[in-house]
């Protein structure tokens, strides 16, 4: 791929989706300077590139966007972060200080990956959800100006990382600050739009599924079992579909939690059983210990007797 085409493929797919250039660049760039960039007179950055393509639901072609040695660099810390955060280890000052630390100065989209991660990072520590909020705002206002915590956003087209810190506003509101309500219209929201989209296979195992367990989860917590079941099952369809096998363990143990409630208890418990035994496989000690506790609580069954 020539590095003039970048631009062209961007406007193709943008009008195949019918998204107008307004709805695509709004809060990333100006609308003349995405139109230079799908005109082949503006090669864009890698972060510009990653954003406006993410806004039409697709994968960018970055590796094909000439970079300087501080993005590479960037780029590189960037997945070791996501990686770090995505196994709940948020011991991520010193990737996060060499982030901060290379020689160009941050470009807003680089500094609302680096605001959020900082976030995060300052929770584990800090444990203040109000404060949290408060960074991921602040980091979200980057590209979206207007957005409140408290008011769903209005425009049409969102970034992976507007997505991401959404969904992790939610789940403060929910766990954290008992606001309920408003996570799940928040988390829905987020379904929804995903839903109304074209995907990209990263997404709809990534973002996407994820959403879909929050819910699910959400859904065993308030005893609401047919909305776990129905969200459970569309997660293990989506995670099969996707060989996303980290969260098929997930939606099996929901989908053994409300087939113990709505259809029958001794089957149930067998599917969170067989659940548990995937956790020892990959291993995950912390869901083991919840699976255990939560047969005993709700079940009655006692796994050390009974395995």
């Amino acid at each position: 791929m020539e590095l003039c085409t970048i631009g062209a493929i961007l406007k193709q797919l943008r009008k195949e989706k019918k998204i107008s250039l307004a709805d695509m660049c709004k809060g990333l760039c100006n609308v003349a300077m995405a139109s230079r960039i799908e005109n082949g007179e503006r090669i864009p950055n890698r972060k510009l590139i990653e954003a406006l393509f993410g806004r039409i639901g697709e994968n960018a072609p970055v590796e094909k966007v000439p970079t300087l040695k501080s993005d590479s660099e960037r780029r590189n810390l960037e997945y070791e972060i996501d990686s770090c955060i995505g196994n709940d280890n948020y011991q991520i000052k010193e990737l996060l200080d060499k982030y901060a630390n290379c020689k160009e100065k941050m470009n807003k989209l680089e500094k609302q990956f680096y605001n959020f991660a900082s976030a995060l990072y300052q929770h584990s520590i800090e444990k203040n959800p109000e404060k949290f909020i408060q960074k991921s705002t602040e980091a979200l206002r980057i590209t979206i100006p207007n957005f409140s915590p408290e008011t769903l956003p209005t425009q049409k087209t969102f970034t992976n990382t507007e997505l991401w810190i959404m969904n992790a506003i939610s789940l403060k509101y929910y766990h954290e600050l008992n606001q309920k309500e408003l996570a799940f219209k928040f988390m829905y929201f987020i379904k929804e739009y995903l839903e109304n989209n074209f995907l990209t296979n990263e997404q709809k195992i990534g973002i996407y599924s994820t959403v879909l367990f929050n819910l699910a989860n959400w859904a065993r917590m308030e005893c609401n079992y047919k909305e776990e079941k129905d969200l459970s099952e569309q997660g293990l369809k989506l995670s099969v579909k996707e060989n996303g096998f980290s969260l098929f363990v997930y939606f099996l143990m929901l989908k053994g939690h409300c087939t113990a409630y709505l259809e029958n208890c001794n089957d149930g418990i067998q599917i969170i059983l067989e659940s548990c035994k995937l956790f020892e496989c990959m291993p995950r000690q912390e869901e083991i210990d919840y699976i255990k506790d939560m047969l005993k609580e709700e079940f009655h069954y006692d796994y050390l007797e009974n395995n």
